[in-house]
């Protein structure tokens, strides 16, 4: 058995794509994996961590107020990320290999543990 990994960025020729591949004599197709380029993924992954740890600031803040102590800063920051495929509904007439159109959703969670006085 031989594999090949083929990456295609313009997204509206990856069902002929398929169909090219199948008809030059592959007999197995083992999935598709939508990602983000590494360079893209870094990008957000940075636009969100700021977006998330400016949210959890927001709410030690608030949190702080409500208790009536002031914030001595972060003890400890712990990011995780996650992205996955959102699909939209398909049409049903194509001419070629159907590729279900979506998006990416990028997710960052951020724990933060903050010390008060």
């Amino acid at each position: 058995m031989n594999t090949i990994q083929v990456t295609v960025t313009d997204f509206s020729i990856l069902g002929k794509a398929l169909d090219e591949a199948i008809m030059a004599g592959s007999n197995e197709v083992q999935g598709l994996t939508f990602t983000f380029s590494s360079s893209k993924l870094a990008t957000l992954q940075e636009q969100a961590m700021k977006l998330a740890i400016q949210d959890a600031d927001t709410k030690a803040k608030a949190i702080a107020s409500s208790l009536g102590v002031r914030i001595i800063g972060p003890i400890s920051v712990s990011p995780s990320y996650a992205f996955q495929p959102i699909y939209e509904k398909m049409s049903t007439a194509v001419q070629e290999t159907p590729i279900q159109p979506g998006t990416l959703q990028l997710s960052v969670t951020v724990q933060v543990a903050y010390e008060f006085a």
